[in-house]
């Protein structure tokens, strides 16, 4: 039995167009069939591993949406400001998820990596402050860094250490060229900026940025950005801290700067901090913008925010990879979902 979901029989099957077969397996409980979607035109069994999948149903006609490709996710995708690079909404970020040692933790960043390059991501945020995470980061890329792009930080009192400090980035991520490299911490920023533009000018450096967990810090990240040195920002901004759309949001948006979310999901220093409150809530209601999880709804706030750019959230489990990615699809929140979300906390 065939059906075609985009088209049923009308007007044949075309290439892409994902079809059903109804197959009865040995061992099956009575009732129930299996279900296989394909897409039409799948050439080889490579390629059938993006395209195909397997539903388990009960009698009936089985209706069912399926992402063609290697973008499941249905993954959205925002310019990073003045760069023009197009990059994930949602990317990753490396803080402990990929500070790991030896073969068997190493291949298992290579799972994540995997899973998130699958769903569409194309955004990496590291830094040598993150115990082994460039190194790793370089590992697990290596043989697929076409498309990707690498961000990564320098944290340095002085142009001398900040060379050195560069130099050892460039080993680490197994690159000759770095897409964004980033200020951490706002650290020596005026002494080290000349450092990073010298990189720039030999094209070793594509873009800067600036970074800082600390809103405190806003005041002196924004004379960093009237210098109009620097192309994107990294800032904490979640559904309990919006401090960041009072003033440095919107002048990201007058400069034209990539806004990069470092704690969408949570304070740097408090995982439960937002998501213990919401999992006590009911959030059906945020079902119609594809939420079911409380991660979920707090990325989709996050995002609801126009000038931001892309979210980072870290993760060391494989399934939150998915369901962090997820959360790009479905449409926006509304301004009243999100003040009602804003009240679950109050």
């Amino acid at each position: 039995m065939l059906f075609s979901i985009a088209h049923h029989t009308k007007g044949g099957l075309r290439r892409g167009d994902i079809v059903v077969r109804r197959q009865r397996k040995v061992g099956h409980a009575k009732g129930k069939s299996l279900f296989y979607l394909a897409a039409v035109g799948c050439e080889s069994k490579s390629s059938a591993h993006d395209l195909c999948l397997y539903l388990v149903a009960c009698n009936g006609i089985c209706i069912a949406k399926a992402a063609v490709g290697r973008n499941p996710a249905h993954m959205q995708y925002r310019t990073l400001g003045r760069t023009g690079l197009e990059v994930s909404t949602i990317s990753m970020g490396t803080w402990k998820s990929f500070d790991v040692r030896g073969p068997k933790e190493v291949e298992r960043v290579h799972s994540l990596v995997t899973e998130a390059l699958r769903c569409g991501v194309n955004l990496f945020d590291t830094a040598p402050m993150y115990g082994t995470a460039e190194d790793v980061l370089g590992e697990v890329l290596k043989g697929r860094r076409k498309s990707v792009v690498v961000a990564t930080k320098v944290l340095a009192y002085d142009q001398c250490s900040a060379r050195k400090l560069i130099e050892q980035s460039f080993r680490k991520l197994q690159v000759d060229v770095v897409d964004l490299m980033q200020i951490h911490n706002m650290s020596a920023w005026q002494e080290v900026t000349p450092i990073l533009e010298e990189y720039q000018a030999k094209g070793r450096i594509r873009f800067l940025g600036i970074t800082d967990y600390r809103t405190s810090m806003f005041p002196e990240m924004m004379q960093a950005m009237r210098t109009e040195k620097f192309d994107t920002i990294q800032i904490p901004y979640n559904l309990g801290d919006r401090e960041a759309e009072k003033e440095i949001i919107p002048l990201a948006r007058q400069l034209n700067l990539g806004v990069l979310v470092m704690t969408p999901i949570a304070p740097i220093f408090d995982r439960n901090k937002l998501l213990q409150p919401l999992e006590r809530q009911d959030l059906s209601f945020l079902s119609r913008y594809g939420v079911a999880t409380p991660g979920q709804a707090l990325l989709k706030y996050a995002l609801a925010n126009p000038d931001v750019t892309s979210l980072l959230p870290a993760t060391s489990r494989l399934e939150r990879v998915t369901e962090n990615a997820q959360s790009a699809d479905g449409p926006v929140l509304s301004h009243d979902v999100r003040r009602r979300l804003e009240g679950m906390l109050s």
